[in-house]
């Protein structure tokens, strides 16, 4: 009997251990690590802005489909009268892990941010080749998974010489949807 008294014990002691709240300098502030189980999130920091797309009314979507996978981020929400929307979308041509360039010159890795404020929408554009890097982690065909890091530079428009923002430290975690052609 008094075996089975120690085991509830050890339970709820591992249970209390183990729920400590992060305060290290890596934590994800907005982007970086993540999981690798299809959890529907994609974040990074926008300028010096932290940023996730489950946060308010908010989702991530990711699709495949004549070898691009397009992974779409996006996060909504309203400030009084006026609808703030971010969304952040990346496509990739023939996806695989490891690491490649972000950029419209590399004809298989793009990237786009897109801003709403109000009736105001900016999209900015990973402009030229080597604007960023996004590191595929887990590629999971059977279980419809893709999770890895990025980041990369857009211009408004994608004119090089637009103002440029910095989407750093970012993280995407989703199940994707494969559709073939007919």
């Amino acid at each position: 009997m008094k075996k089975l008294l120690w085991l509830p014990i050890l339970l709820l002691s591992f249970g209390l251990t183990s729920c400590e709240e992060s305060t290290s300098s890596d934590d994800d502030n907005g982007g970086g690590g993540g999981t690798q189980i299809g959890a529907g999130v994609v974040s990074a920091k926008i300028g010096s802005e932290s940023w996730t797309s489950n946060s308010g009314a908010s989702y991530a979507y990711a699709a495949y489909n004549n070898e691009w996978l397009v992974i779409y981020g996006q996060s909504y929400k309203v400030e009084g009268t006026t609808v703030k929307q971010k969304q952040i979308s990346l496509s990739i041509y023939q996806p695989k892990t490891g690491t490649r360039s972000v950029g419209v010159e590399t004809g298989t890795v793009y990237a786009t941010l897109t801003v709403t404020e109000g009736s105001n929408t900016k999209i900015y554009v990973s402009y030229k080749e080597n604007s960023g890097t996004i590191n595929m982690t887990k590629w999971d065909t059977s279980g419809k998974i893709a999770s890895g890091t990025f980041s990369f530079d857009a211009t408004e428009g994608g004119d090089p010489n637009g103002t440029v923002i910095s989407v750093t430290n970012g993280s995407f975690d989703v199940k994707y949807n494969q559709f073939t052609k007919k």
